[in-house]
């Protein structure tokens, strides 16, 4: 995707627009001359670059397509909206060179009706950078539907174009647009994203800020901060936000330049994601879902509205507990300083130095094996959450504080629950519970050490 930010045009594109629109460039026809047995070039440019607009005119709807130096601009019903660049350049590389087969010479107006021409189907300007340029009309398709009826203005002559080249102008202009609806989440562009933030009906959901990046390679980390604060693993953060994130687009153009965002429910939206990318805040308005399975949706001052599949946006449906998933803790051995342990009354703490070539770990000085540690590490990470917590904390069976480098303590405590089950606060607020035998296996990891 392309960011969301229009191009801006030279002035000399936007006065041949204005131009096209009204009609009053000087335009020749370049395929008078016939090049080949029955064939005759409609537009016969050395290159794409020499096209400078097409404007096609199809019933009520008209576009307006421009190029300069490979940058684009859409007049799409008088209004200018977002261009999918790349789709108008293949435009562009498709029709700068376009092939006639056939002439019927002489055709009179009242004659045109046989060919579909007498009242056209379809307009087409196409101006080059010399002021200069073609119109054409299509008309019925030939009996064995291979070509399309073609006139060209100032000419008499009927002409057969092969439906590949028609479908160019034909197909739908919602190729052209750029539809998404967010900014690049690809790559090394990711590590632009520093902070994710959900709301529905106005309350915050949830909020995910960047931890670090890496300066070699282009995976990031983000941490949950509201309504908890936790460390996300790099996988769950990808399945549940990165993946759905980068793949959201429109998936058709509803509107362009909307002045009453009410008729879509946008006003008052159901659900707004909010992202900083680049030190720029981006905020994506979504209203309930159609009953066609899709949704509205528009970037907060865009200048279109689309519509999002269900499919693709049902992560906007994800609780704070989707978002974190199975796993409370998430740590590298690299990433700690100091874990304290408390269980059975007894407080354990180890330091770790990852500074040097190799980690050290110690226990009140004495050196401990990083690899039996790690151990410890394991069991934290493979504790799993069973759900929400809402009821009544018992005794304290289980304290984990854990320093990282260069960030605040954590500190996780487990309550005593019925039914073998122990109540999990992060840093004082209960929030969970698990399995007490899993408090139990981080206990006696950290015993043996």
């Amino acid at each position: 995707m392309k960011r969301l930010k229009k191009r801006m045009i030279g002035l000399g594109l936007v006065c041949i627009v204005c131009f096209v629109a009204s009609g009053l460039l000087h335009f020749w026809y370049p395929g008078q001359e016939k090049v080949a047995q029955d064939v005759y070039y409609l537009t016969s440019y050395s290159e794409s670059s020499e096209v400078l607009v097409v404007k096609i005119v199809q019933e009520e709807q008209e576009i307006t397509l421009g190029n300069v130096s490979g940058e684009t601009l859409i007049m799409y019903q008088e209004e200018e909206i977002t261009a999918d660049n790349d789709a108008i350049l293949d435009l562009f590389e498709q029709v700068y060179l376009m092939p006639l087969y056939g002439k019927i010479e002489n055709v009179s107006e009242d004659g045109l009706s046989e060919y579909g021409l007498d009242d056209p189907s379809m307009t087409v300007t196409i101006a080059d950078v010399n002021s200069s340029g073609v119109i054409f009309y299509l008309g019925d398709q030939t009996p064995d539907q291979g070509y399309y009826y073609c006139s060209v203005s100032g000419s008499s002559d009927v002409y057969l174009m092969d439906t590949g080249t028609a479908d160019l102008f034909l197909e739908s202009f919602d190729r052209f647009y750029d539809l998404s609806i967010l900014p690049s989440l690809e790559g090394e562009d990711l590590k632009g994203l520093t902070e994710i933030a959900l709301y529905a009906q106005g309350e915050e959901v949830w909020r995910l800020t960047q931890r670090k990046a890496s300066e070699t390679t282009n995976l990031v980390y983000y941490d949950m901060t509201s309504p908890v604060a936790l460390r996300l693993g790099r996988e769950q953060a990808e399945d549940e936000l990165l993946t759905p994130l980068a793949s959201l687009t429109g998936e058709a153009l509803v509107e362009a330049g909307p002045e009453d965002l009410s008729v879509y429910s946008l006003d008052d939206p159901a659900w707004t994601l909010e992202l900083t990318v680049e030190g720029e805040e981006y905020r994506v308005l979504f209203a309930e879902s159609e009953t066609d399975g899709s949704l509205y949706a528009m970037t907060e001052g865009s200048s279109i509205v689309v519509l999002v599949s269900d499919t693709a946006a049902e992560f906007l449906d994800d609780t704070y507990l989707d978002v974190i998933g199975d796993n409370i803790f998430d740590y590298n051995i690299n990433d700690v300083s100091e874990l304290r342990v408390t269980s059975g009354g007894e407080t354990r703490v180890w330091s770790v130095d990852s500074s040097g070539s190799e980690i050290s770990v110690t226990r009140e000085g004495e050196a401990i094996e990083s690899s039996d540690f790690l151990t410890l590490i394991t069991e934290l990470n493979d504790l799993l959450i069973g759900g929400a917590c809402d009821s009544e904390a018992g005794d304290l069976v289980l304290s984990v504080e854990i320093e990282l480098t260069d960030e605040d303590p954590q500190v996780y405590e487990f309550y005593e629950l019925e039914d073998r089950k122990c109540a999990v606060a992060v840093n004082g607020t209960v929030l969970f519970w698990c399995y007490r035998t899993a408090a139990d296996s981080i206990a006696e990891a950290a015993e043996k050490l």
